[in-house]
């Protein structure tokens, strides 16, 4: 969950890079809640993905700061899954404990990046509100399970 945690910081920098007038010395300065903050006032898509980018921070500094913390192996899991069910495009494995946080956190960063990137991608769960099936949003499956 920790290096999760930090490579979504990198996204979130690069988000910013690209999507604000903010200089490098100012990215580099914010802190995680700062940035996730920041990116979630540019669009609903945005702040809609920051809302898991800052429950995921509230797990970990419950993982940093507490000594023994009660519930976070199911506030984890409860996460996990459900941004699994909102950005995940394929399943690549079986999933255990581990590797549902590990799904999770990269289809989470992904998804910033594209939407950084102004690859406007719905998340699935919109995607099949609308009546889309299988998980498509238009893209090739390939590029996207290659980049995860």
């Amino acid at each position: 969950m920790l290096k999760g945690h930090l490579l979504l910081e990198v996204m979130l920098a690069e988000g910013l890079r690209l999507r604000t007038s903010l200089t490098e010395p100012q990215v580099d300065n914010l802190s995680f809640h700062s940035k996730a903050k920041a990116l979630a006032e540019l669009d609903e898509p945005m702040h809609q993905a920051m809302e898991s980018v800052l429950q995921l921070n509230k797990l970990r500094n419950m993982l940093v700061h507490e000594p023994f913390p009660e519930k976070l192996e199911v506030a984890l899991t409860v996460w996990s899954e459900r941004v699994i069910a909102s950005y995940a495009m394929h399943k690549h494995q079986r999933y255990t404990r581990r590797t549902t946080i590990t799904q999770a956190i990269a289809a989470l960063a992904r998804h910033v990046y594209d939407l950084s990137n102004g690859i406007a991608l719905p998340s699935l769960a919109s995607s099949n509100a609308a009546g889309l099936t299988g998980g498509s949003t238009g893209r090739q499956p390939a590029s996207r399970s290659a980049a995860c």
